[in-house]
This record gives C-alpha cells, sequence and structure tokens, in this order.
C-alpha cells in the first residue's frame, strides 16, 4: 500500500510540474494571464446556461421565446465559442 502512495504521490508531483507548460505550450505567459481569460470565459458561459434556462422555461410554458442573442461558432478544433449579440 505504501509503494502504491508514493507512486501516486511521484505521479501528482509530474503533473503539476508540468502545468506551467501546458499554460504556455496554449500560448498564456503565466497562470494570472489563464485565470483572467478563464473567469472572462466562466462570465459568458454563467450568461448563455441563465439565458438558456429562460429560454427552455418559456418553451416549455408554449410561449414563443425571443430570437436568440447568442451566436455559436465552431472552430476547426470543435472549440465552442459563444458570443452575445
Amino acid at each position: 500500500m505504501e509503494k502504491q502512495i508514493q507512486q501516486t504521490e511521484a505521479e501528482l508531483v509530474e503533473k503539476l510540474d508540468k502545468l506551467p507548460d501546458i499554460l504556455t505550450d496554449d500560448g498564456y505567459p503565466d497562470v494570472q494571464a489563464f485565470m483572467k481569460t478563464y473567469r472572462k470565459a466562466e462570465a459568458i458561459v454563467t450568461q448563455y446556461n441563465q439565458d438558456l434556462a429562460e429560454w427552455e422555461q418559456t418553451v416549455r410554458d408554449g410561449q414563443k421565446p425571443a430570437a436568440s442573442k447568442w451566436i455559436c461558432i465552431l472552430s476547426s478544433n470543435t472549440t465552442t465559442l459563444l458570443i452575445s449579440v
């Protein structure tokens, strides 16, 4: 059991060591830049989810929903970009 714990700890250390390189490889100069982008994206996704829930409720209530204010763009690597218009 102790050997398994040590192996798991070693794997975690290795993965944590690679995190900065992953961010750099993805174009972020540091963790702070990534987090700034992440927080912006998180706010957009949260707003989208709220708008989607309202739209679904409107449809369930048998009403005609308002025109969508979101545009969904799919890139070649399947990353989804949501834009509020």
